[in-house]
């Protein structure tokens, strides 16, 4: 497991398809448009993440 964990487009998008197999419309949706990774790269950037696995 990575130690920050960034979601991948890849992984949003084979979640999509299983989800399609029982609603069409999941097919529809752009992976990048449910992730907001601000956040997550805000918080990585301030360097909490690295800070946390050097205790």
């Amino acid at each position: 497991m990575p130690q920050v964990p960034y979601p991948t487009m890849k992984g949003i998008r084979l979640v999509l398809d299983e989800i399609a197999s029982r609603s069409l419309k999941a097919r529809e949706i752009a992976p990048d448009s449910l992730v907001d990774l601000g956040y997550l790269k805000e918080i990585d950037s301030s360097g909490f993440i690295k800070a946390l696995y050097e205790r």
